[in-house]
């Protein structure tokens, strides 16, 4: 089905989805036959659906966002409806009123949505999230599609975890990172629940999207790497699992084919440069043997006392651990943890060979 997650604090709303989409046989995409990360698209025993990383879930417009779970057809009706009040000048509440009225909804054909906004503090809006076709505002987290109990209650505790960080961009990265290790040490494709993770957030100036983030996965049998952006309006998804970058629309309806197209190759230039570069503002490894997360704070910067990211040649890269960072990877007990820019100064690394990781990118 899908996973979109909304919380907020003091300062800022957040909203993250995931990016599966299950396909009829009619609709499913043959030239998407694995995600982002490697994992393969599920295909029912009868052939007839396939849960593939194909579609974004997130909107923003006017500083109002909005996420959608279950039939994406009329999904994507039901957000057409809500921006064209929003673009009056409509409140959030009452454009998702009119959303829900101008559309017809039920339970064979059900569509859940929650609505990110600011307005004398950070707002929170769902409908039907839990299966009673009813707006609610909510005050303190909001989750829906299909994710798993144990899921919904380890967010919640990350959340809270994660309450004391003065930085927004950082708590949403830290978030994502937490939803995105969900699919890498436990996949949920069957669910309908995968592909990469996005994210927003909202605050009293503006709302924006995330920040450029670069996914490690330590420790398996050969290195993963995925490098995810939002450009133009789209999300981009670099992959050298795949060897290609992938770009996810998250445009408000209704677009003519030319404007998409013009703006998919600009996101893809740009996301594609990116990955060139890699000026990522943030990495996050994820230790396959004790199922951790450590993320850094690049800034952009490529070479730290902590890791080194060299470009071998245009479709290659080196990506040096060094071992005090080796050392935070293979630590016991599971969990987050985040060194900000500032601490890379402070650490001393043990000595030690330096492993030096090659990834090809296409």
């Amino acid at each position: 089905m899908t996973y979109v997650l909304a919380w907020k604090n003091k300062d800022n709303v957040f909203l993250a989805g995931d990016t599966a989409l299950t396909s009829s046989s009619n609709f499913k995409n043959k030239f998407f036959l694995r995600t982002s990360f490697g994992q393969r698209n599920i295909e029912s025993a009868d052939g007839k659906n396939q849960v593939e990383e194909r579609v974004f879930k997130l909107f923003i417009q006017k500083n109002v966002s909005i996420g959608i779970a279950g039939n994406y057809k009329k999904a994507l009706n039901f957000v057409e409806t809500f921006y064209e009040n929003i673009k009056k000048d409509a409140s959030p509440r009452a454009s998702l009123e009119a959303a829900v009225f101008k559309n017809i909804l039920n339970k064979e054909n059900p569509v859940q949505a929650v609505v990110c906004f600011y307005a004398n503090g950070p707002r929170i809006l769902s409908f039907n999230e839990n299966g009673e076709f009813d707006i609610r505002e909510v005050e303190s987290t909001v989750q829906i599609g299909n994710p798993l109990p144990i899921h919904q209650e380890k967010s919640k505790e990350w959340i809270e975890h994660f309450s004391n960080q003065d930085c927004a961009e950082t708590n949403l990265v830290l978030m994502l990172s937490v939803l995105q290790s969900y699919n890498i040490f436990s996949p949920q494709m069957e669910r309908g629940i995968g592909g990469a993770f996005g994210g927003l957030l909202v605050g009293e100036d503006a709302g924006k999207w995330q920040p450029d983030i670069l996914f490690f996965e330590h420790g398996g049998n050969e290195p993963k790497v995925v490098g995810t952006a939002i450009r133009h309006g789209q999300f981009v998804i670099s992959s050298p699992i795949i060897g290609e970058s992938r770009i996810i629309a998250s445009f408000v309806p209704p677009l003519t084919q030319d404007f998409v197209y013009k703006q998919s190759m600009n996101a893809k230039a740009k996301g594609k440069a990116l990955m060139q570069k890699l000026e990522y503002e943030y990495i996050v490894i994820f230790g396959i043997e004790k199922r951790n997360i450590t993320v850094l704070e690049m800034k952009r910067n490529t070479k730290h006392a902590l890791i080194q990211l060299e470009r071998r040649d245009q479709n290659a890269f080196a990506a040096m651990f060094m071992p005090q960072l080796k050392d935070l990877i293979k630590r016991d007990g599971g969990g987050a943890i985040f060194i900000p820019f500032e601490s890379y100064k402070r650490i001393k690394t043990s000595g030690g060979k330096i492993k030096r990781t090659d990834i090809n990118y296409n």
